[in-house]
């Protein structure tokens, strides 16, 4: 059961990334992770019988490329340095995540849900600090239309 709820939230996260990354101007590294992500839905909803560890391997995978992401996306933005170090470190965070899940992937499931929770949570306050960000945003580039 839990192979296949994470395959459809992977599924339907992959879909979205990549709609998303379809209308962004750079479309590289976000179709990219996006594709990824559909990919391992896919993955695990045609394989549901994949053990445990199959599962935490690949969503390692899948947290060390998302961290690696926001680093890079941390670089690429013009941010201040108080908010482009504490992305930085988030993405940093993500990915040692990842590394540990797929290095030992057998190390209990109690221990994996806590790790996990320790991603989603670093994941779910770089969001809410972004979201805050933007709306505080005033200034908007001109268009150039008239």
């Amino acid at each position: 059961m839990l192979v296949t709820v994470v395959g459809l939230f992977a599924l339907v996260d992959g879909a979205t990334g990549c709609v998303a990354a379809w209308r962004a101007q750079e479309r590289g590294p976000t179709f990219g992770q996006a594709l990824l992500v559909l990919v391992l839905g896919l993955i695990l909803l045609l394989w549901p019988g994949a053990t445990l560890r199959t599962l935490l391997i690949l969503i390692g995978l899948v947290a060390i490329v998302t961290g690696a992401g926001i680093v890079f996306n941390a670089r690429a933005a013009a941010l201040a340095e108080d908010d482009g170090t504490l992305m930085r470190n988030v993405g940093i965070g993500v990915a040692v995540v990842g590394l540990l899940l797929t290095l030992w992937p057998g190390s209990g499931v109690l221990t994996v849900a806590w790790v996990l929770a320790a991603a989603l949570f670093a994941l779910a306050a770089l969001s809410l600090f972004l979201a805050r960000r933007f709306k505080r945003l005033q200034a908007r580039p001109d268009t150039g239309e008239a």
